[in-house]
């Protein structure tokens, strides 16, 4: 039996490379907008035990994907912002392509010509890692070490979900968007409150 999936959708920008460099602002939401990771008081966020791993984690994505900075990023009651910056890509080999001014079959001698142009410039290290790519192990990461957690009787136990399904994501294309998306995420412990998130 075929499923019906009512109001799915993309929300990523259609024909965007998520793996090209650039910075990336994401929100990731708790489950049902649970507030899971402490509280907001006094314009502070105060971590619970939940809110201290899911630092923990969020700091050792640069570990896990060494082309990844992180920028400001703030985890709240109920969601994490930040800012990843993803700083080049990372392939292996260079991909093969065809000389600009060659035709394929051509053999060409040493010392004849220079070295051919490639259409593709050559990268280095693995296939390039995408946004979603980094925030599903982000997520990963927080759900393994929470379970832990209540093995070890260090956290409670839980029954549903920690996250939502999916991530919101703004791609920063300038310095001055940048800036303002930083203060913002300075701010957002002060502006809780008011901040739609917290429902």
């Amino acid at each position: 039996m075929k499923k019906i999936l009512l109001n799915r959708h993309s929300i990523r920008l259609t024909k965007f490379d998520y793996s090209q460099g650039g910075h990336y602002f994401v929100t990731v939401c708790t489950y049902n907008r649970k507030c899971l990771f402490g509280n907001a008081v006094g314009g502070i966020m105060e971590l619970n035990e939940w809110g201290k791993i899911a630092v923990e984690c969020w700091n050792k994505i640069q570990e896990r994907f060494p082309n990844v900075e992180l920028d400001e990023y703030v985890v709240m009651p109920n969601h994490v912002h930040g800012i990843v910056r993803i700083v080049g890509a990372t392939l292996v080999v260079a991909p093969c392509a065809v000389a600009q001014h060659e035709s394929p079959g051509t053999v060409k001698r040493a010392g004849t010509r220079p070295a051919p142009t490639w259409d593709v410039p050559p990268q280095v290290g693995a296939r390039p890692v995408t946004l979603g790519q980094i925030i599903a192990a982000f997520k990963s990461m927080v759900v393994h070490r929470c379970i832990d957690g209540v093995k070890q009787n260090k956290l409670p136990s839980f029954h549903e979900k920690i996250w939502q399904r999916n991530y919101y994501d703004h791609v920063i294309r300038n310095e001055k968007s940048l800036h303002q998306i930083r203060q913002y995420i300075l701010d957002n412990p002060s502006q809780w409150e008011t901040d739609p998130e917290n429902v």
